[in-house]
Order: structure tokens, then C-alpha cells, then sequence
């Protein structure tokens, strides 16, 4: 019903009806109807929307630009995807792609939020192994250097990777260096807000 419903307001913008013209937030809802869904395949679903709201951009609908929640969700929709190893794999990708996109990204970051759903991708979408264990490690370095480990992350961290985490973790049984927690709070925005404003 969210694509049927995003198919019609799309149709409304190439006929040049003002009414019902979708943007961010209409995207964003449609993803997140996607992620809490039951459906399956949920990683193609969500990447489709991803590609209409890119190509939106590229003809000129700036305010259809992915934000922080778009790619947040997407993450936290690959994290609880479920299928075949290709379906897997179209997830870990996915997330990975998206959480790539917010490291690149001149005015976003992961939020607490898109680092604990990272390493549940990789928990669940990645086999046990070295090449899940070096993911784990350099999600973790990257959590601590932009001050965004809480206990979810560490948690998250522990389950896909145990024993990085003990590697790791070992000297910080008591407490959590305040360097690695200094910016839980902040959310996921750089110095300059995104232009369609969300966060």
C-alpha cells in the first residue's frame, strides 16, 4: 500500500498536479512502513525507494533528498531482513552502502542508533569468520571516534563479534572512556543541518 501509494503522488508531480507531490518525509514514511513490515525482500523494497528518491534529485526535486532518517532506517530495515544467502547479501550490502553514505556525507553521520543496527547487520548477515570479526572492529573504531558508543553499541558489538569485543573491551570492564560517549546525545547531524531539515 506505501508504493501504491507513493506510484500515485509521483504520477501527481509528472502531471504537474500541486496536490500530493511526495518528498522526503513521504519517502521516508514509505520506508519505514517497508522496515516494520512482515514482508519479505525488505533490502530490494527499500533500495528501490532509495534509487526513486536519487533519481527524484536528479531531475531537479531537491526536497526529495535522502536524509539521516532515510538511511537509518534502511540500515535498521537490512538488520532485520530475512531470507536466502542472496537476500543476505543484498542486505549487508544495502546497509553497508547507506552507512557509507553517512560517513561520506558532508552534513550527516551514523547516529547511536545506525552503529547498533550496523553490527545487527553484520550479525545476522555476515558468517563467523575474519572478514565479520575486521567489519565489527573497524564499525566499533569508528563509533569511538565520533563519540557514539553507549551501551546498545557495545552490546550490538559484543553479539557480532565476541571476540573483538573481548579484545577490545577487556581494559573497560568498569566504564566506558568519555571520549568514546562524548557525543551520544547530538544525533546525527554535522555543523550544517540538512536542507530538507530533518533530525
Amino acid at each position: 500500500q506505501a508504493i501504491a501509494l507513493l506510484d500515485r503522488m509521483e504520477a501527481n508531480r509528472v502531471e504537474g498536479n500541486p496536490h500530493g507531490k511526495p518528498n522526503t518525509h513521504c519517502y521516508n514514511a514509505c520506508i519505514h512502513a517497508i522496515a516494520k513490515s512482515s514482508t519479505t525482500g525488505k533490502a530490494k523494497l527499500c533500495k528501490d525507494v532509495l534509487q526513486r528518491m536519487m533519481t527524484s534529485v536528479e531531475d531537479g526535486f531537491e526536497d526529495s533528498a535522502p536524509s539521516l532518517i532515510t538511511y537509518s532506517t534502511i540500515i535498521n530495515a537490512c538488520a532485520f531482513t530475512s531470507g536466502n544467502e542472496d537476500e543476505k547479501k543484498e542486505a549487508f550490502n544495502l546497509a553497508r552502502s547507506c552507512f557509507q553514505a553517512l560517513l561520506d556525507s558532508p552534513n550527516m553521520e551514523p547516529d547511536v542508533s545506525s552503529f547498533a543496527n550496523f553490527f545487527i547487520v553484520i550479525a545476522r548477515h555476515l558468517k563467523h569468520g575474519d572478514i565479520r570479526d575486521k567489519f565489527a572492529e573497524a564499525v566499533f573504531t569508528e563509533g569511538c571516534n565520533q563519540g557514539k558508543i553507549d551501551k546498545q553499541v557495545m552490546y550490538q558489538f559484543r553479539k557480532a563479534s565476541p571476540a573483538s569485543a573481548e579484545k577490545i573491551l577487556s581494559p573497560y570492564k568498569d566504564f566506558l572512556p568519555r571520549e568514546w560517549r562524548r557525543n551520544i546525545g547530538t544525533g546525527g547531524y554535522k555543523k550544517h543541518r540538512n536542507s530538507n531539515g530533518e533530525g
